[in-house]
């Protein structure tokens, strides 16, 4: 696994000799990287460890291998804990041919191992190509940000955001275009939920109105498979901010934005089972979101404690409930959702703040 920029890697089972063995990084063009030799393990007899330090290579790291000392591959069992073989793909058709980017089950498990993996991407393939954003490039960039999220530590979540905007930059100079717009609502989702972690309110707030900004174009977009997810749950969670800042009307102009972002996507369904997978997800949420509408078109002109308070038929929930469980906690993609829940329902509870 990577632990704080290293490759930590057990050796078990190694020949008698294991000084003449070694485990290497290289790089795109097969170029040696960094190396570490093995050392007897302190805690497994007939095991050995090697940590390399990969924080200042100069290449993207495309995966670490064991090695005789004159640098010729070893053959090795390797176990299925093992997932430093492949950190990063030479091309764009290796990248579409690992299908890391469709694929989630394909990347590294660990977390941080993962997030590693995603930064090499992002230094080795290209971010557009023509007058198109790369589906590496936002896939690569958003995934960094989902892991830097569940760290919860505010330095790493601040780097992973800046990473985002730096890619989101190359989506404003490139023309508009469906696939382009699904892009950056991909990008703007994963900026507002690692701005969480790093304290960035007004980036948080920024990412969620450039959604809503995007409102018209949701039904018409070509791409709109891959719009709705994010767009939808970044609107709910927008919805559930105003609710619990009091300001219903921006709430409902938030929810109204939902209905056309399904209704294109619904329009463009087909049976692939990861796609019938997130919009089984994703429509889950209409009814929640349709009780909720009902019950603040009930009694308009209420104050906002009141809406807050006022109960939604068919949910036996309060609308304070509702904003804060369906609409914000379910709209978080990442696996520490309460946590982040917590953070922005801190937030909402101090407009001011």
């Amino acid at each position: 696994m990577i632990r704080g920029g290293w490759a930590l890697i057990r050796v078990s089972g190694a020949p008698p000799a294991p000084e003449q063995l070694r485990l290497a990084a290289r790089g795109p063009a097969g170029g040696l990287l960094a190396v570490a030799s093995l050392e007897p393990s302190d805690d497994r007899q007939g095991s050995f460890v090697a940590r390399l330090d990969l924080r200042a290579l100069p290449q993207a790291v495309m995966g670490i291998t064991l090695e005789d000392a004159a640098g010729s591959p070893v053959t090795a069992q390797v176990m299925p804990a093992y997932e430093l073989a492949t950190l990063c793909c030479p091309d764009l058709a290796a990248f579409a041919a690992a299908r890391l980017a469709r694929k989630k089950r394909l990347r590294p498990r660990d977390g941080e191992t993962q997030r590693f993996q995603a930064l090499q991407m992002l230094r080795q393939l290209p971010w557009s190509v023509g007058s198109r954003l790369t589906e590496a490039a936002m896939t690569m960039a958003a995934t960094q940000a989902y892991r830097a999220c569940e760290a919860e530590e505010a330095v790493t979540a601040a780097d992973a955001q800046r990473r985002v905007e730096e890619v989101l930059s190359v989506i404003e100079g490139l023309p508009r275009s469906g696939w382009n717009d699904a892009m950056r609502i991909s990008l703007l989702t994963a900026r507002w939920h690692v701005a969480a972690v790093a304290g960035d309110r007004a980036a948080f707030t920024a990412s969620l109105s450039a959604i809503l900004g995007q409102r018209h174009d949701f039904r018409d977009n070509q791409e709109a498979l891959l719009v709705y997810y994010n767009a939808v749950r970044s609107l709910c969670v927008l919805a559930g901010v105003h609710l619990l800042s009091g300001r219903v009307a921006e709430a409902q102009d938030a929810l109204a934005a939902i209905i056309p972002a399904m209704q294109g996507a619904g329009a463009r369904v087909d049976l692939r089972h990861a796609v019938a997978k997130e919009m089984g997800s994703t429509f889950r949420l209409l009814g929640p979101v349709q009780f909720l509408m009902e019950a603040l078109q009930a009694k308009p002109g209420l104050d906002a404690a009141a809406v807050v308070a006022r109960p939604v038929r068919g949910l036996d929930m309060t609308v304070g409930d509702v904003a804060r469980v369906s609409l914000i906690q379910r709209g978080i993609r990442t696996a520490n959702a309460a946590r982040l829940a917590g953070i922005i329902t801190a937030w909402a509870a101090d407009p001011a703040g």
